[in-house]
């Protein structure tokens, strides 16, 4: 018993002769478990549609370019309209199935206030009207 008449709240593990070293008493215990898991395909291409989403030579996707024409920059407007240019004039059926969308999203840029970027869209409309007209 310790002095005073009161009992140890932990007791010291004494070393045994000729037995390994006692692990000290403030280690953490630092083991953990890992488990893998495996997917035979992801979820969004589980359809069977196209597994590579339709990008423009600057490896933007539609949405990313519809995003950009309302950024602040002017030259990355510029760019948003010059991708799309491309990206439609490489895969038609796009522009079909999201000329609202094109069309909402470039309008605003007529009246910008950079040159660069109205020459842009007029070079983005005057390849994408003509093209609407006939299919129409």
């Amino acid at each position: 018993m310790p002095k005073g008449g009161k009992t140890a709240d932990f007791k010291k593990r004494k070393q045994k002769l000729g037995k390994k070293k006692l692990a000290p008493t403030s280690t953490t215990a630092t083991q953990f478990k890992t488990r893998s898991v495996v997917l035979l395909e992801q979820a969004q291409f589980a359809d069977g549609r196209d597994t590579q989403p339709t990008t423009s030579r600057g490896s933007h996707t539609l949405p990313e370019l519809l995003a950009q024409l309302r950024h602040y920059s002017p030259d990355v407007r510029r760019d948003a309209l010059l991708g799309l240019n491309d990206l439609l004039h490489d895969h038609p059926s796009l522009l079909h199935t999201h000329a609202a969308e094109v069309l909402s999203g470039a309008a605003p840029l007529v009246s910008d206030t950079a040159a660069r970027v109205r020459r842009a869209l007029l070079t983005l409309l005057g390849a994408v009207l003509p093209r609407l007209e006939q299919s129409a």
